[in-house]
């Protein structure tokens, strides 16, 4: 008879575990909630979506609630990037891609170090300056997609390319800029044999 009951209240247990909501960190939650206050066209965290960050479109979560993914690409949105993703420690994929954003500044992407993957294509970078060093920081980025970023070419960008710490990527897209040299890339795709794929047409 006793082990029954502890039959039934481990099973008890186990399903509330399973059936139990993912709760998101407040921190993160707030981060996401500064992000999305200078951009029109992102809901989270107002009247009409008061729910879980985790639930929140492109907002993915493990199941200890850290945010992990970021995915609004080709939501059409309008403002300025704020740096509160780099209070995001656990992301590990980020794409803005084709979301009409225009960035000025990407010195808040070297503090996101768990970085695996990375796309901001067609989001205009233009103005930015060294664009390349904080993207260099991230050793642990294995994917980078900047296709149409209207990016061009001080050749030190592609020098720190070739003396970056970017030993695991294994796949980059620079297509459809605006690059008159490539020397420095090539340099560092010959050093850094763990690159399969290098898009630069």
């Amino acid at each position: 008879m006793e082990l029954k009951i502890l039959q039934l209240l481990l099973f008890l247990s186990m399903k509330q575990l399973v059936s139990a909501e993912i709760r998101c960190i407040e921190s993160e939650r707030q981060a996401l909630i500064k992000f999305s206050g200078n951009l029109s066209g992102l809901t989270w965290g107002s009247e009409e979506d008061k729910g879980e960050c985790c639930d929140w479109d492109g907002v993915f979560c493990t199941d200890t609630g850290h945010v992990f993914s970021l995915d609004i690409s080709g939501m059409y949105l309008r403002g300025k990037i704020s740096p509160a993703l780099r209070e995001l420690q656990h992301l590990k994929h980020l794409s803005l891609a084709n979301t009409n954003l225009t960035i000025d500044n990407l010195n808040w992407l070297s503090d996101i170090s768990s970085l695996s993957y990375l796309d901001l294509s067609g989001v205009n970078l233009r103005v930015v300056t060294n664009w390349l060093q904080p993207i260099a920081k991230l050793s642990s980025l294995a994917e980078l997609y900047m296709s149409g970023c209207q990016l061009r070419d001080p050749m030190s960008a592609f020098d720190v390319f070739a003396n970056s710490s970017l030993s695991n990527l294994s796949t980059l897209d620079l297509s459809h800029n605006d690059f008159t040299s490539f020397d420095s890339l090539f340099n560092f795709s010959r050093v850094h044999t763990v690159l399969d794929l290098l898009i630069i047409s």
